[in-house]
């Protein structure tokens, strides 16, 4: 047998099948659009990225079954009377049609167990879909707090956060302790609701990621890795995608 017949081809191997969230863009004509980033990212970890569009109506089940892992991407605010608060003077752009399809389907996805990785918006959205709120606009509530809506552009860092050690998030990124990554947001969660918790912070206290508190694959994180080149960000969708493969539970977690 020679060495190349040894191995199943590339093409033989499946790749899980990655649904990333899209949004609706109104102007010149409606149509669904995504960042090349999250593709990218994806496809570069091994996954075989899907976007998904906002869809009306849609009941979810097809798509979850048929999904190993989902990604809520970033966006527009999320309108604030989904958690029972009246809109800041300081907020930005709202896709109400958006908001209620990805909380209808974050919440059906996460009764199915796989995976989840929630980026920017997505982290909010997922605290959100449980029942949690956010801070409108950090600097409204905090003056004193970091620049957390970078003029730099996006691959660059803007400020470091710690990661805690034996977290689900420190695992994927196979780091923990002090990290730098970008920063394009003016909101944040506020408390993480019962059965998660906070697994990076920025040194002004704003929560920079959550994550199940039971071991799944189940984690938000408030930058945006699929902009940045570093290795360990590469390792976050790397290892997400891996756990895909399987049952989207840490075997070592505790």
């Amino acid at each position: 047998m020679s060495p190349s017949s040894a191995f199943p081809s590339a093409s033989k191997v499946p790749r899980p099948l990655i649904g990333l969230t899209g949004r609706i863009e109104k102007l010149p004509s409606p149509h669904a659009s995504l960042r090349g980033a999250y593709v990218d990212a994806i496809s570069e970890a091994g996954g075989l990225p899907l976007i998904l569009p906002v869809l009306s109506g849609d009941s979810f089940e097809e798509w979850i079954s048929s999904l190993d892992a989902l990604v809520l991407t970033g966006g527009e605010d999320v309108n604030p009377l989904f958690y029972g608060e009246q809109p800041h003077r300081s907020l930005g752009g709202l896709d109400t049609a958006r908001d209620e399809w990805e909380l209808a389907l974050a919440r059906q996805w996460l009764a199915g167990g796989k995976p989840l990785l929630g980026i920017c918006r997505g982290i909010q959205l997922l605290q959100v879909a449980l029942g949690g709120r956010l801070i409108q606009d950090i600097h409204a509530e905090n003056p004193k707090a970091f620049r957390h809506s970078q003029s730099a552009p996006r691959k660059d860092p803007a400020h470091e956060i710690e990661v805690t050690a034996g977290s689900t998030l420190a695992q994927l990124l196979e780091t923990d302790g002090v990290i730098r990554v970008n920063s394009i947001h003016h909101q944040a969660v506020r408390e993480v609701v019962a059965g998660f918790r906070v697994s990076a912070r920025s040194r002004d206290g704003i929560i920079e990621a959550m994550e199940a508190a039971d071991g799944r694959i189940v984690v938000g994180v408030q930058w945006h890795p699929e902009e940045m080149a570093c290795r360990f960000q590469k390792k976050l969708f790397e290892n997400f995608v891996s756990y895909a493969r399987v049952d989207g539970v840490l075997k070592d977690s505790v």
